[in-house]
């Protein structure tokens, strides 16, 4: 159990160890290690919603998109937030599952609901698109806010361009610059990109060109 947890426990994982950092993506998990570790730790607790996502992502790492996604979705239906937006994703791209973005959506305002902040920011831009669910600028906004609180680095971009376009909010230069910063400070491409678009256009930080 506690080598699984050690070799594929999700970083954004709440539910895991709190002395486990856990890893960000299951591509970065050690396969060669993770399977038997974790395949031995569902064999022992098969019913644990963690464990079984853990199960899950040692097999995504390794290619076996059926499995991950059978257990993925065992994970999602006992509440486990996320496997909600894992198994969400695996819809979006029809890994393992057949696509649906409908799917998606739905296990993603599940996770969402459950506090997962990954899931706020997908939400958020389906609200903003209104291809799936109504569209709803201000609610994107609140969600791009909780998402960015909680951590998720490209919320800062979402945020900055509603203020820019009066999207949700009153246009607002100034906040949309401090966002696009903020977003750049944490190296996400976007912030880097309209900081500098601000910047060009005079409308960023003073003195700028």
């Amino acid at each position: 159990l506690a080598e699984c947890d050690r070799l594929a426990a999700d970083s954004d994982d709440p539910t895991k160890p709190a002395d486990i950092p856990g890893v960000k993506v299951p591509a970065d998990i050690d396969v060669d290690k993770a399977v038997p570790a974790c395949e031995a730790a569902h064999r022992l607790v098969p019913g644990d919603a963690r464990i079984t996502f853990q199960l899950g992502r040692a097999y995504q790492a390794g290619g076996r998109e059926d499995e991950a996604a059978r257990l993925y979705a065992e994970a999602a239906d006992a509440g486990q937030a996320v496997a909600q937006y894992e198994l969400a994703l695996a819809y979006y791209d029809g890994r393992g599952v057949e696509e649906s973005p409908e799917k998606a959506v739905e296990l993603l305002q599940k996770s969402a609901a459950a506090g997962n902040g990954f899931a706020k920011y997908f939400v958020g831009i389906e609200k903003v698109n209104g291809t799936y669910v109504p569209q709803d600028y201000p609610g994107a906004y609140q969600l791009f806010g909780e998402a960015a609180a909680v951590g998720v680095p490209e919320a800062f971009v979402e945020l900055g361009k509603m203020e820019y376009s009066g999207q949700g909010v009153p246009e607002n230069y100034p906040k949309a610059y401090e966002y696009y910063r903020q977003a750049a400070e944490r190296d996400v491409p976007g912030g880097h990109f309209y900081v500098g678009f601000m910047d060009a256009f005079g409308v960023g930080e003073p003195g700028a060109s």
